[in-house]
């Protein structure tokens, strides 16, 4: 392996490699960055205490190739590794790239001409790569697609139609410094506060609409092990708090409210929908009372989705229930209407048993 060499011209990118137990799948992944075509690039490769052999494999590579730079830390997490590269980064650009993960040929040389300055983000498309015994997920493939093309002005609608992961973009580090941007730490799903702190204060992002990168379902991921409900409803409410917090210290709270809205209560119907009714009620708990921590009430008075995330109160359980998208109120047990709630618009549904009085 070579180190810059030919090729310099434009940008240095830095590509953020958190690592932890991924001895099997690391060479692919270090060969996929090193062998890149564009050859102007500080590679970061964070060893999280990482207890297999991971650690010789980073050694190897960055004996062979001057780009290579090996960080050692005791276990912080994903978060905590990612924090760490940005904390000694230096490229005009950065990228992560996951250990079990790795990149197309190519796609750094394709996508280096829209990195002039006039766009603060650039997204690249998924290929999914499924280990033997993991099933396949049109669902989250969908997710992962693109919707748009060429240069978009950040607007709530675009923001929202893009997946959240660190990965499969490339960021302005410019940006990230000025605003110090940085994931929270002890917490799954961080992309999701990384990614909506950096659309809360850019501007444009380009969609290149190429596969860049190849995204490894594997048995044992993070993204495949089994939570509940109730830790995932703690989970996000750390995730928020983060994001919010951020918008707090930056003066940008009001600007942000919407964009801050939606994900929190797309984060919440996820989370209620195979809880059970055991949980349901905690989980409202759990999302009501930091909304009510940020007084979101006041920016969206009587907004559908706050009122969802937040269970009846104690004695109109009796009679009213919430779930997302819908409120049903009931006498003596039976349903007599729902109001249903659809793209933020409200409409009244007389329960089933009770139409056929209205004929």
């Amino acid at each position: 392996m070579n180190g810059e060499g030919a090729g310099k011209a434009g940008p240095l990118i830095s590509v953020i490699v958190p690592v932890y137990k991924t001895e099997r799948y690391l060479r692919k992944c270090l060969d996929s960055i090193c062998n890149q075509s564009y050859r102007h690039l500080e590679i970061i490769c964070v060893n999280d205490e990482s207890p297999d052999h991971s650690l010789e494999i980073l050694q190897e590579y960055a004996a062979k190739d001057s780009r290579v730079k090996v960080i050692s830390q005791k276990n912080r997490g994903l978060s905590g590794a990612r924090n760490a590269a940005l904390d000694i980064c230096t490229g005009e650009y950065v990228t992560g790239v996951d250990s079990d993960d790795f990149l197309e040929a190519g796609i750094f040389e394709k996508a280096a001409p829209f990195l002039d300055g006039t766009v603060d983000a650039l997204f690249f498309e998924t290929n999914f790569v499924y280990d033997e015994g993991v099933p396949p997920n049109p669902g989250l493939e969908e997710y992962q697609r693109l919707k748009y093309h060429g240069k978009c002005g950040l607007s709530l609608e675009v923001v929202c139609a893009g997946p959240l992961s660190f990965w499969g973009k490339i960021w302005s580090r410019t940006l990230i410094e000025q605003y110090l941007i940085r994931f929270p730490e002890g917490f799954i799903r961080e992309d999701n506060a990384f990614f909506c702190m950096f659309a809360a204060v850019a501007n444009h992002v380009y969609y290149l609409n190429v596969v860049g990168y190849n995204y490894v379902q594997r048995i044992g991921s993070i993204m495949h092990s089994d939570r509940s409900c109730i830790a995932n409803a703690r989970n996000y409410a750390g995730v928020w708090r983060h994001l919010f917090d951020f918008y707090q210290k930056h003066g940008i709270v009001e600007k942000s409210a919407e964009l801050y809205l939606t994900y929190v209560f797309i984060s919440y119907a996820e989370t209620v929908l195979d809880a059970a009714e055991r949980e349901y009620r905690e989980v409202q708990d759990i999302f009501g009372e930091f909304i009510g921590e940020q007084d979101l009430a006041s920016f969206f008075p009587r907004d559908y989705r706050i009122l969802c995330m937040h269970h009846a109160s104690r004695w109109k359980r009796l009679w009213v229930t919430r779930h997302p998208h819908k409120e049903t109120y009931r006498f003596l047990g039976f349903p007599v209407w729902s109001n249903m709630y659809r793209n933020g618009k409200l409409a009244y549904r007389t329960a089933w048993w009770l139409r056929p009085f209205h004929k």
